[in-house]
């Protein structure tokens, strides 16, 4: 099978957090944002940059990374999925945008450090957003019972804004398919311990957006 792997990075679009359960004018421009019971962190992602060949099926895995600039009183940290439309640029205070009350992923607070990175799979829901099954308005993260800090897109001093990070075969069709073109002739027995491959990797390479 021919194995074209590409990893793309994407920076956040968009980072304010939400006081109280509203979006202000001040929202968007904080360098640090506060995640904790009643005031959460939404992140947004642009795909548009993405391969006009590409499709869902491509995806091996897509990683949200998050880093914990100071855990105060770290809890569980919960990441939900955004289901309408929103923007940090608001002229005055506006209601959070609405969310799937089932989180995608919970991160216990014993894994919630100070100076860590938080690997979260969103696998599921980026397929969805690129297969068009579900929206693209970006995700929710709050902190259930204690309170971090994560750094904004405004904030680079106090560490990475969180990435989204897509691990893709751009061998595959939209069918998840591949093709094999030529022959293979075996005359003894083949055992294979793991992936059969046509040709080469390409390199992998960083799409910073």
């Amino acid at each position: 099978m021919r194995h074209q792997r590409s990893r793309f990075l994407f920076r956040s679009l968009r980072t304010p957090s939400t006081s109280g359960g509203t979006l202000t004018p001040a929202n968007g421009r904080a360098a640090t944002l506060l995640l904790n019971a009643n005031q959460a962190v939404l992140l947004a992602f642009d795909f548009s940059a993405l391969p006009p060949a590409f499709n869902a099926t491509n995806i091996l895995s897509a990683t949200l990374k998050i880093f914990v600039a100071h855990a105060l009183t770290p809890g569980d940290l919960k990441v939900y999925t955004i289901t309408s439309a929103w923007t940090e640029s608001v002229a005055t205070n506006a209601a959070i945008p609405d969310f799937d009350p089932a989180p995608i992923s919970t991160v216990p607070a014993a894994k919630v450090l100070d100076k860590r990175f938080l690997m979260i799979d969103v696998t599921a829901t980026v397929i969805g957003a690129l297969s068009g099954t579900s929206t693209n308005f970006g995700f929710l993260l709050r902190d259930s019972a204690g309170q971090i800090r994560i750094p904004s897109k405004e904030g680079p001093m106090q560490g990475p804004s969180a990435p989204l990070d897509i691990d893709a075969n751009l061998a595959l069709d939209a069918n998840g398919s591949a093709s094999f073109p030529g022959s293979v002739s075996i005359g003894a027995n083949l055992n294979l311990a793991g992936l059969l491959r046509q040709g080469s990797d390409t390199a992998t390479a960083d799409l910073l957006l």
